[in-house]
């Protein structure tokens, strides 16, 4: 009878997570990053959904009281997903090609040939800039290059500023207090980036720099985990994953979990 109970309460519970973390309110790598931190031992409050109704709530809720931010670095998912191809590339190869001989040409007369415009003539001047970043992409002040999108040839760029950029600015932003740590989402081209930082910290002036964002960023704990953005799936079973905390709120640890 007592063995029953038991299998009746392990089943309710189990239910109740699947539930829990299956809620429609939940965005994208939420419940992927619950998952891969429960299986380090991290357990959640499952009362607890972010509806986003307050802007500054944190995604996840952990027993301890403490809260996780889940994202990912600013990338176009869109890109690998090949159930939304771009409309260039469903035009003909001599159609794509074309596009790109004038983007190129348009980009030489913008930046190594500007003697070829009649500075009256700023109707040409726009419509090069415009061709330009239909090919290439506007500039992105969140970035500081061509964004990836909404143009025909995005350019993915992986490096270790792109983690930076979500710990120091956009979530270091969003989450000023001290009460939420940060789970990042990066390319695996990003996580090498990092990981050669610390490779090279005997005579890398970037590894300073990167450490110090994170110490002086408001989260005591940040996690850093490989995705496959080329596939758009998460890796539940042992990602590649360092985790940075605080020891005193001064004192910089990390470790590959």
């Amino acid at each position: 009878m007592e063995t029953a109970q038991k299998r009746a309460v392990a089943a309710d519970v189990c239910v109740n997570e699947v539930s829990y973390m299956n809620h429609p309110d939940r965005k994208r790598g939420e419940v992927e990053a619950m998952m891969i931190l429960q299986a380090k031992g991290i357990v959640f409050e499952q009362d607890y959904i972010d509806t986003g109704s307050e802007n500054s709530k944190p995604d996840l809720k952990c027993s301890d009281g403490r809260y996780i931010e889940v994202t990912h670095t600013l990338h176009n998912n869109s890109i690998a997903d090949p159930q939304k191809p771009r409309e260039y590339i469903k035009k003909s190869f001599s159609e794509q090609y074309q596009i790109a001989v004038n983007a190129g040409e348009a980009f030489h007369r913008l930046y190594h040939g500007t003697e070829l415009y009649d500075r009256s003539d700023e109707s040409n001047i726009k419509k090069d800039i415009k061709t330009v970043n239909d090919y290439f992409g506007k500039y992105d002040s969140r970035t500081g290059m061509r964004s990836e999108f909404n143009c025909n040839m995005p350019i993915i760029e992986c490096s270790a500023d792109n983690i930076l950029r979500e710990i120091s600015l956009d979530k270091g932003k969003k989450h000023p207090d001290g009460n939420t740590d940060l789970f990042i989402f990066v390319l695996e081209g990003e996580f090498d980036s990092m990981m050669y930082l610390i490779e090279t910290r005997a005579y890398n002036g970037n590894y300073n720099r990167f450490m110090n964002a994170i110490v002086n960023s408001p989260f005591h704990t940040v996690y850093v985990c490989v995705w496959d953005f080329e596939k758009q799936e998460y890796i539940l079973d042992n990602p590649k994953m360092m985790k940075y905390w605080k020891e005193n709120d001064k004192t910089l640890k990390y470790q590959l979990i």
